[in-house]
């Protein structure tokens, strides 16, 4: 494997390239988020650089407009965290998969501790059961509305989502509701849950009620042992994950992920847009790597918009990688956690 200066790492969320081989564990057997956009769009779906690191290579639906770069390789690479959260794909790609499982609520959380999140925010908290994220607003947010009340809901998985109108509860009051809540799931010696996710929403009627995601936080699990970029910084290699600038040596680590927001909210066309945005991105990126330089694009998880269900779809992930100066791999990357050690070998160290 050779060295080099710099590894810029652009993580593109959501992009999934079909079934996963253990997709049927998971009930996501035909999940394909890139065949989804492609039957979706047609010819209006335009990833030109994607296609030119070799995207078409991986998925026989998608067709590039030009050949792939010179100095190109392209590999799929399957997850294989004991869950399909979003948490645990973004963990294992940094080199720590799950091996035993988060906690699934497919009832919601015990209501002592709803009552104790209740007491904290000084309102009620209602539903508190598995819901997807839009039909929680047509279903709950004029309720939420007319008695100034916090929703709750689980994703059936280890998530928690908690939402209230931010005429009535100022986001800055609700991102507090969700650092009790996380606090309080931690000391809980029965529980790992992965997220507590706040997220206010806005609107009138349950027509145009949305959420406004600029004000949307993630209260993580604490990571259960150091992580790709916990190690590098350990080393003394710089990392950088600013996505509007790049620097000139170490790990540049991008997450490009509002193509993912949309297709675990089964939106195809938002989803297709987004990523269509992420792939010009891509192309200011690809015109900054030098004969020192390592680009790998990857994916922390699937988003089919077009599946049944809300969430993220376990998926092959693809893995590019684009060096002017060439690009040679001792061993074919296998599994998602295989892109943490190429990383860390590409940069020199073991």
């Amino acid at each position: 494997m050779g060295t080099y200066k710099r590894v810029i790492m652009v993580v593109i969320s959501g992009l999934g390239i079909g079934p996963a081989p253990d997709a049927r564990k998971f009930m996501d057997q035909g999940a394909d988020t890139v065949g989804d956009l492609t039957a979706h769009f047609r010819a209006r779906l335009q990833l030109p650089n994607l296609g030119r690191l070799g995207l078409a290579r991986l998925h026989p639906l998608y067709q590039a407009a030009a050949e792939a770069l010179d100095h190109t390789q392209q590999w799929r690479v399957w997850p294989r965290a004991v869950g399909k959260s979003k948490l645990e794909g973004y963990w294992e790609l940094l080199g720590v998969p799950t091996t035993t499982e988060l906690t699934a609520l497919p009832r919601g959380l015990a209501p002592e501790l709803i009552q104790e999140i209740a007491r904290f925010a000084g309102r009620p908290v209602l539903v508190n059961r598995p819901y997807s994220r839009p039909r929680l607003l047509f279903d709950w947010g004029a309720t939420a509305v007319a008695a100034g009340t916090i929703l709750a809901a689980t994703s059936g998985g280890a998530d928690l989502v908690l939402t209230a109108h931010e005429n009535l509860v100022p986001p800055t009051q609700l991102d507090r509701v969700g650092h009790f809540a996380r606090a309080l799931l931690d000391r809980q010696a029965d529980l790992q849950i992965g997220q507590v996710v706040t997220v206010p929403f806005t609107g009138r009627t349950p027509a145009d009620f949305a959420y406004r995601l600029v004000d949307r936080h993630e209260y993580n699990m604490a990571v259960p042992r150091a992580t790709l970029l916990d190690q590098l910084r350990a080393a003394g290699v710089p990392v950088n994950t600013d996505p509007q600038v790049l620097t000139e040596d170490g790990l540049q680590f991008f997450r490009l992920g509002k193509a993912a927001t949309a297709g675990c909210h089964r939106d195809p066309e938002k989803m297709g847009q987004a990523l269509m945005a992420a792939d010009a991105r891509l192309g200011e990126i690809i015109s900054q790597v030098t004969n020192q330089d390592l680009l790998v694009v990857t994916a922390d998880y699937g988003a089919a918009p077009d599946f049944p269900g809300d969430g993220p779809t376990r998926e092959w992930l693809p893995l590019l990688f684009y060096s002017p100066a060439g690009v040679a791999w001792q061993r074919r990357p296998v599994v998602l956690g295989d892109v943490a050690e190429i990383i860390k070998g590409s940069l020199g160290l073991k």
